[in-house]
């Protein structure tokens, strides 16, 4: 490399790694630097030296004689970067250049003079004359129309001679004006003690106390200390004399961290990046909740409190992504639900309701999420949903909600625009609400307030052009990058993990049982050969539909869908439902006795038509305390049920397991008791809306009538049912006289008697199961005398035979 040597001016001093050298020996390639103050030489090459400039470090530099000879002040201002300026400062150096350039031309040939009144004066009225002339054009008008400046022959000399003396550094023209005044302080040093005393001890407090307080607190401290001095007065200074000593020895990050906090201090003096850009449809989803500024009332008009919102957007295209509105605080539930939305396509008949024109096309899974540290988005369920759909869950520090500016910004347009006009409005705080009385306003709903922000959202909020999506509404924006896609899994079942609730169940001979319900299906067969007795499986259950649960299998590591093998009693039910249909059953049922499945079709239909009589729509949401009371109470008694047939005839079908046989026996010792009535309470005739959503029927209800409806219709479905189970114990005895015809050899007699000539022979029990007994009379009620001929034979039972235990 051929650098060239670096020219150094006759005085300039040149400081490498501290050290100062000047110049002792040039050559063509090298140059000979002596320490100022030493004696020991040292020799640079070219390219070392170009190498320690260059430096990152800043190894070296030059200083040069001119500025080291300039006064402090003038030092100061030569060494500082033209941007330090003040606009005004930096035009008015511009115009100082002009004017000593000038001089620099004009001086050398010797034509004018070096005096004020003379050359000094000629070269400042030309050189007006000449920017005027420049301004002038620029301006597009006559010269004369334009102010010409004013420089004299003594001002020019200075700036030329400061110039000159800089070594024409250009920050030696700048304006002098910091340095004009008296810049010493004219407060005693004993009273700036007293006042930086009070200011640190009074002052700097995070009870903020105005600083005129501050200020008696000062005059009175020196009034005492002059009472104490014998000669010399202090001077009382003013409040603006402490306002200036606080500005010159407090910095801001010190006022703000003593007197708001730390917290506080370092938002305002916080160094922020640049945000994640997402530039494709759910690459980047923001959550959070807010409580909405409402009051909401039941169907009876009643205040309920006020609701609260969570909800996601996308950056990339500011699409509300999902939402939900309850009035329950936000919790893991919420978040899920909101959450599933945003997965989910979005349901027409949801939209039809509200009155949406506009599509609401968003689905599918994101690839981020970011939500604040709240216990919902850490829990257990969101972040084995972020796993298993394979999105990245990224928690902003807490305290710092720019970092979710886009979902914040939301939350206002929902506070300006669509609760602007909403009855029943809470405003920010109490100046905001003055007198409004929010709660005797309240009009809408949970329904109603539900119904107009979807569509506010979908009609309105999709359709308002935003600046930063470059003009485009989220919705055209959508549409835009659709191109890109979004991710799905595999198959609609891998949503499941979006499925709020998870419970362990053992799985048995008749599948699994949850809530009283049982769920069976080829699926389980599988799992229930490869699983060990008592081995718990982990089952998850949609709240809004029972009609299956999803059972995983921990070998293939899949969901698996399992039907309910009653349909017809939980057709149209959610969870909740559910719940409040066994709960109603089970104040029908004498205690201690499982309920009845006509019990249960009696309360299901009752609670539904009260529900359309009121008008709702029932309530399917499971808020978190009713997650927590059905995790105790998944194995309470209350929940015990009978699927058989009800009526005066028991089950003429031979038992299929064990514990089918032992329950028929308990069921003939109960057979002498008087039959529980299965009419609905009167009690049962509480108004729909004081259920949230669907009638909630409790003990303690005020009592009323029946109607004769009611009754009507449970005496119609008493005698459906008696008339099928006699069908089914007619044709069970046709099979087994036919079956067992031949092996009893001889068939056992019934005494004739005048009253019972016309019976027809009873037949001989069939062969059973071990520790099952010979069929008694289901029509008289009594045992059939055990001969040697008509002992029944038994037989071995195979666990895996699917006549038994089923498929």
């Amino acid at each position: 490399m051929n650098a060239p040597l670096i020219r150094l001016n006759k005085g300039d001093a040149v400081v490498i790694d501290g050290v100062w050298y000047e110049e002792k020996l040039r050559t063509t390639g090298s140059l000979t630097l002596a320490p100022i103050g030493g004696e020991v030489a040292r020799t640079f090459t070219a390219e070392e030296l170009a190498d320690l400039y260059f430096d990152p470090a800043g190894r070296m530099k030059i200083v040069r004689a001119s500025s080291a000879a300039l006064e402090d002040e003038l030092a100061e201002t030569v060494s500082r970067p033209f941007e330090s300026f003040t606009p005004d400062q930096q035009t008015e150096m511009l115009k100082r250049l002009d004017y000593v350039k000038a001089c620099d031309r004009f001086f050398p040939s010797r034509r004018y003079s070096k005096r004020p009144d003379g050359g000094y004066a000629k070269i400042a009225r030309m050189v007006a004359r000449y920017r005027r002339l420049v301004w002038a054009k620029a301006e597009a008008c006559h010269p004369h129309s334009l102010r010409l400046e004013k420089v004299s022959g003594s001002t020019l000399r200075d700036w030329y001679g400061r110039w000159i003396r800089s070594g024409r550094m250009l920050g030696a023209l700048a304006p002098l004006t910091h340095l004009k005044g008296n810049r010493t302080s004219q407060l005693d040093p004993a009273v700036e003690v007293i006042i930086g005393q009070y200011v640190r001890e009074k002052w700097l407090t995070l009870e903020r106390p105005p600083l005129t307080v501050v200020h008696q607190m000062i005059c009175r401290q020196i009034e005492l200390v002059n009472s104490e001095r014998n000669s010399g007065s202090l001077v009382e200074p003013s409040e603006m004399a402490v306002r200036r000593w606080i500005e010159k020895n407090l910095d801001r990050y010190e006022i703000t961290f003593y007197r708001r906090g730390r917290k506080q201090a370092d938002h305002e003096a916080r160094l922020t990046k640049r945000a994640p850009v997402a530039t494709r449809p759910l690459q980047i989803v923001e959550f959070d909740d807010t409580p909405l500024d409402i009051v909401i009332v039941d169907d009876n008009g009643k205040p309920r409190g006020r609701a609260y919102l969570t909800a996601g957007i996308c950056l990339a295209t500011g699409m509300i992504t999902g939402w939900y509105i309850g009035t329950e605080a936000p919790s893991w539930s919420t978040v899920m639900q909101s959450l599933r939305m945003a997965v989910l396509k979005k349901d027409k008949k949801e939209l039809d309701e509200c009155g949406a024109e506009s599509p609401y096309p968003v689905y599918g899974l994101p690839e981020m999420i970011k939500v604040d540290n709240g216990p919902a988005y850490r829990s257990q369920s969101m972040v084995a949903a972020a796993g298993q759909l394979q999105f990245e869950l990224r928690l902003v520090p807490v305290g710092k909600p720019q970092l979710k500016g886009k979902v914040e910004r939301f939350f206002g347009e929902v506070a300006r625009d669509f609760l602007s006009l909403t009855p029943g409005r809470k405003f920010a705080n109490i100046q905001e609400r003055g007198d409004y009385d929010s709660e005797g306003y309240a009009r809408f709903t949970l329904r109603d307030v539900r119904r107009m922000f979807m569509r506010w959202v979908v009609d309105i909020y999709h359709n308002r052009p935003n600046s930063r999506t470059f003009g485009q509404t989220p919705l055209e924006r959508w549409r835009s990058l659709s191109g890109y896609g979004v991710r799905l899994p595999p198959e609609a079942i891998d949503l499941a993990p979006l499925i709020g609730l998870i419970v362990n169940r053992t799985m048995v001979a008749e599948g699994i049982t949850f809530m009283g319900l049982q769920y069976s299906g080829p699926a389980l067969k599988d799992l229930r050969k490869r699983g060990h007795l008592g081995q718990e499986w982990m089952v998850k259950i949609d709240p809004l539909d029972i009609s299956r649960v999803l059972v995983l299998d921990d070998r293939k590591k899949r969901w698996v869908a399992v039907p309910c093998v009653h349909p017809e009693l939980i057709e149209g039910l959610t969870l909740q439902m559910w719940m409040d249909v066994v709960s109603s059953a089970r104040d029908q049922t004498e205690q201690g006795k499982r309920v009845r499945r006509s019990t249960l079709l009696k309360a299901r239909e009752y609670l539904m038509r009260k529900a359309r009589q009121a008008g709702n729509k029932p309530r399917g949401k499971i808020t978190e305390k009713e997650y927590r009371w059905m995790q105790e109470r998944l194995d309470d008694p209350d929940f015990d049920i009978s699927m058989e047939l009800d009526g005066s005839v028991e089950k003429t079908g031979k038992p299929r397991t064990p514990k089918e046989a032992a329950s028929a026996r308990r069921k003939k010792r109960r057979s002498t008791q008087p039959p529980v009535s299965t009419d609905l309470d009167p009690s049962l005739s509480e108004p729909a809306s004081s259920a949230k959503g669907h009638p909630l029927a409790q003990r303690e209800l005020p009592s009323a009538a029946v109607t004769a409806r009611e009754r009507e219709m449970a005496e119609d479905i008493a005698d459906l049912e008696e008339s099928e189970q006699l069908h089914a114990f007619r044709k069970e005895s046709a099979r087994r006289n036919e079956e067992f015809s031949t092996e009893a050899g001889a068939s056992v007699g019934v005494c004739a008697t005048p009253d019972r000539a016309q019976e027809p022979a009873e037949e001989l029990a069939p062969p059973l199961a071990p520790d099952d007994e010979p069929l008694n009379s289901l029509k008289t009620g009594t045992q059939e005398p055990r001969g040697s001929e008509a002992t029944p034979r038994r037989r071995l039972v195979n666990e895996n035979d699917d006549d038994l235990f089923g498929d």
